[in-house]
């Protein structure tokens, strides 16, 4: 599961420090970068620094409650992951939350780790994620994945892009590795699946 996440950053946001930092210590495992806060203020902040593909919130925090943080980083990225954590299972605000804004999945507490990731990588399977096309990819990364999945040769692409066709294949080669796709048919499905073409 790590290679799925290896290239993703993450927010956690929880307003206790003990959860926090049991998460930070797990989630630092698997992601390339974590941030975390300690509540809602914090979190805004954090997302207007770090555009992070993931956001999980607690949900009953102070000064913002996680609904708010969420509705915030969707209007801030354009495709991130927001998940919801609550003690509180049977509150009805958590339901209409969910149903107003774009939560992806809530869990109750106390939080199961790999619940959560299994959940996370079913949803950037499932969804249109580009951030991580963005983020991951360098501009020439990204400019020789788009003419692959238009159908491009090497030698074509060599010729656009003035590079040597062994360079080319090492491009591809990253593009590959960084998306944790093995082949072009992959790469095309991918690129239709996330509206990249």
């Amino acid at each position: 599961m790590n290679n799925k996440f290896k290239h993703l950053s993450i927010l956690y946001v929880d307003d206790c420090s003990e959860s926090l930092r049991h998460a930070y210590e797990i989630l630092n495992l698997i992601f390339a970068k974590v941030f975390i806060a300690n509540d809602g203020c914090e979190a805004i902040e954090s997302i207007k620094i770090y555009h992070p593909d993931i956001i999980i919130s607690d949900y009953k925090m102070p000064c913002v409650n996680g609904d708010d943080v969420i509705s915030y980083a969707n209007k801030q990225i354009q495709k991130t992951i927001c998940i919801l954590i609550t003690a509180y299972p049977a509150i009805d605000n958590l339901m209409i939350s969910i149903n107003d804004i774009n939560v992806d999945a809530y869990f109750v507490k106390p939080i199961n780790f790999n619940k959560i990731f299994t959940k996370i990588a079913t949803l950037l399977k499932d969804t249109h994620h580009i951030s991580a096309f963005n983020n991951t990819l360098s501009p020439q990364e990204q400019n020789i994945f788009i003419d692959t999945v238009k159908g491009l040769k090497p030698r074509d692409i060599a010729k656009k892009r003035n590079l040597n066709v062994k360079t080319i294949s090492t491009y591809k080669y990253r593009v590959l590795d960084k998306l944790s796709l093995k082949n072009d048919t992959e790469l095309i499905h991918y690129a239709i699946k996330n509206q990249l073409i």
